[in-house]
């Protein structure tokens, strides 16, 4: 179902970027460096411009999840810290667990209790 679902999505936006690129493939001059005047050599080049709108596309996408995983960075550290915790408070839930179940067996082992004072309560009267 999702792969279904995924090529539904796909491929039209495949067929897109097909037709974009085959309707922009003239070749357009990018230039580099905003200081240099207008003609004068400088740093850049030469692609179609589909290459150059996709690859600012690309570009912003990655800078921009970028900028979001680094924004969320606190959120993430404090779930780790919480998932420690709770990593912690399982552990130790499971050791007194383990602690109670020896303590009722050794109870269980003794027998009854005969004298209710030795229970460490009140004393009857």
């Amino acid at each position: 179902m999702a792969r279904a679902l995924r090529l539904l999505v796909l491929a039209p936006v495949a067929l897109a970027l097909v037709a974009f690129a085959i309707a922009n493939r003239a070749p357009v001059a990018l230039q580099l460096d905003p200081l240099t005047a207008f003609g004068a050599p400088g740093v850049g080049f030469t692609a179609p411009l589909f290459v150059s709108l996709i690859g600012a596309v690309l570009a912003g996408s990655l800078l921009g999840g970028a900028a979001v995983w680094l924004s969320q960075g606190r959120h993430r550290r404090a779930l780790r810290a919480r998932t420690d915790e709770a990593r912690r408070a399982q552990a130790e839930t499971g050791a007194l667990k383990a602690e109670l179940d020896r303590h009722e067996a050794a109870a269980r082992a003794a027998g009854p209790v005969r004298d209710p004072s030795a229970l460490g309560g009140p004393r009857a009267t």
